[in-house]
């Protein structure tokens, strides 16, 4: 007989290979099907200093001032993504998010990938379309309607700009004098802006960046002004050298939130000598401006730098698709409030603002750090129904897990006096996961229900993963149910994920960062809730739920090391008495043969009264 861990990888290859070829019939030209048109968010600012956003759900382009008032609105079609815009409207727009096609690389001396833009019109209509290629691992550059490439020849370096009247040589710069101040280099990048085009050669000695209007000089910003930290967001040509905007790291002893990304803007001049610096804030992009000056934005609001880098102006300017002015404006005023405020700020101040829609929770979050208790009481003090209610269930499990193990712990004890003595409902359900997950065998006997209640009322917080000894027979099916409604949903939503499956790519549904496309159950202790899932004809959520199984699988086998070192294996009966059927729930489990012949009619039974009670009479 085959060793446990052999089989169980064996069943589970058996699995995703007889899912592939159930599927195959099913979807025979899915592998074969063109990619669909989708409309990807961004935002940019134009050569003029126009802020420009794709909202795809109305399919439209916005031009808006830096102060936020809005300029123009063009229609957008199934263009992909938008890559940089003009004042006019006129645009340029490519299949992936660079226009660059990779591919894996046929041998050492593959350095050229594919490239492709489509030119368009302010409404939208094609102007041309330009197939060239680029250097593999460069980073193109936008600005307007153009882009510049980077390319290896003979000894150089060339750069070529591409724009709707054709492609051009715009410059090059020598391999050698590159590699004698930096040394190898990897991934370059090229910057655009006013004043012309820059490029930054990382190298393994540090950062060269050369400006294509000068190529014989070779600015190379000293790392130690840094402290050897500094990420590069933007290079670009400047009237006393190279303008270097980095984002670094607020330190613990510094001024602002520790810990922070902050923005640094440095000139650099032709000895690479420093001339100037400036912290321009946490600002999560900054762009070039006509008079020399940065536009930094981060969603919510914008700030305008001079060429001194002086802050002379902030306004208020939502950048996501249906976002409520008054709501981001609320949302800057607290921020501010909170800046002002500084270290006096108490966990109070810090609740406002996470209670605000699209808040960004996470800053000063040291403030409820210091005082746990009085954040737990304004959040407490948010009643069901309100829309505040929503956001605070996700403060809640946020402030725990950034609390030190005693403070944890002290505070889920005025969690618990808290809701047994009387609370609005989204405390309950968010308290009693909070409990469960800390320790599912001293969690008070109305955690476990108020948790069922939750999933099943789509009120569940979530936030806070159980672990899989909080789990009964009764919520791992209820909460297969949700996923399960949830990821045919979804499937419905995007049909290009659901093509991808079915097509053999099960990279999204295995990730974990794709969350939304997975089953939280513990698949180890319960693998029949999600078997139901795959019975009856092929489907993309069946191949989900079969992969899920498999993972957990894999996950319980021992690994090679153990087998090397001689720890033993448990027998298999003993090892299937332990994940499933819990002891709890044996008298209820059907046989594992079953599976293939469906789900039995106990199973069928709590499947279809979850299932129903998820989501909600029929019409």
């Amino acid at each position: 007989m085959l060793p446990t861990p052999l089989r169980t990888r064996l069943f589970a290859a058996l699995l995703l290979g007889g899912a592939a070829v159930l599927l195959a019939p099913a979807r025979p030209a899915a592998a074969a099907l063109p990619p669909r048109g989708r409309l990807e968010p961004a935002f940019g600012v134009t050569p003029g200093g126009l802020v420009w956003t794709v909202e795809p759900a109305a399919r439209r382009l916005v031009l808006y001032d830096p102060e936020g008032s809005l300029r123009a609105v063009f229609p957008v079609g199934d263009e992909g993504h938008v890559l940089g815009v003009a004042d006019s409207g006129a645009r340029v727009t490519a299949p992936t998010a660079d226009g660059l096609r990779r591919g894996l690389a046929r041998n050492g001396e593959d350095r050229q990938v594919e490239a492709r833009y489509v030119f368009r019109f302010a409404d939208g209509s094609v102007r041309t379309t330009v197939a060239t290629t680029a250097l593999r691992g460069a980073e193109p550059a936008f600005f307007g309607d153009e882009v510049w490439l980077l390319r290896r020849g003979p000894g150089r370096w060339n750069v070529v700009r591409v724009a709707p009247d054709g492609e051009t040589p715009y410059g090059s710069v020598s391999e050698a004098a590159v590699r004698q101040r930096v040394g190898r280099t990897s991934g370059p990048r090229l910057f655009a802006g006013p004043r012309g085009v820059a490029a930054l050669f990382p190298g393994t000695r540090g950062d060269a960046v050369v400006r294509l209007d000068r190529p014989e000089v070779i600015y190379r910003p000293d790392p130690l002004e840094a402290c050897g930290e500094g990420r590069a967001r933007l290079v670009l040509p400047h009237a006393d050298g190279v303008l270097f905007v980095s984002v670094r790291t607020v330190p613990w002893t510094g001024e602002g939130t520790p810990g922070e990304p902050r923005a640094v803007a440095e000139v650099v001049d032709d000895a690479g000598r420093l001339l100037a610096s400036a912290s321009l804030g946490p600002w999560n992009e900054l762009f070039p401006l006509p008079d020399g000056g940065l536009l930094g934005l981060d969603g919510r609001e914008s700030a305008r730098f001079d060429d001194r880098f002086t802050e002379v102006s902030r306004s208020v300017l939502p950048l996501e698709e249906g976002s409520d002015p008054a709501a981001a404006a609320r949302i800057v005023e607290q921020l501010r409030r909170l800046e002002r405020l500084g270290p006096r700020a108490t966990g109070a101040d810090w609740a406002e603002l996470a209670i605000l829609p699209g808040a960004p929770a996470h800053q000063f979050l040291e403030r409820a750090m210091d005082d746990p208790a009085g954040a737990l009481g304004r959040l407490a003090s948010v009643a069901d129904g309100e829309p505040a209610a929503l956001q605070a269930a996700k403060a809640l499990p946020l402030l725990l897990e950034t609390l030190r193990p005693d403070r944890r712990g002290a505070l889920l004890v005025q969690l618990r006096e808290r809701v047994e003595g009387g609370c609005p409902a989204w405390l309950r359900h968010a308290a009693a996961r909070a409990l469960l997950a800390a320790s599912p065998k001293e969690a008070p006997s109305w955690a476990l229900p108020a948790v069922a209640e939750a999933v099943a009322s789509g009120a569940d917080p979530g936030g806070v993963p159980l672990p899989d000894e909080a789990f009964t027979l009764e919520l791992a099916e209820l909460v297969t149910a949700v996923d399960r409604s949830r990821i045919d949903r979804i499937l419905k939503e995007r049909p290009e994920v659901a093509d991808g499956l079915l097509a053999g790519n099960l990279e999204e549904a295995l990730s974990s960062s794709f969350d939304e496309l997975r089953f939280h159950a513990p698949a180890r202790r319960f693998p029949g809730t999600l078997l139901d899932c795959a019975a009856g004809p092929p489907s993309a959520t069946g191949l989900i739920a079969l992969a899920r199984v498999s993972e957990a699988a894999l996950e319980a086998s021992p690994s090679p090391a153990d087998l090397a070192g001689g720890k033993p294996i448990r027998p298999e009966r003993s090892r299937r008495a332990e994940t499933w059927p819990p002891p709890s729930s044996r008298r209820r489990a059907r046989p594992t043969r079953g599976c293939a012949r469906g789900p039995s009619p106990s199973a069928r039974s709590w499947g279809f009264r979850w299932t129903r009670l998820a989501s909600g009479p029929r019409s």
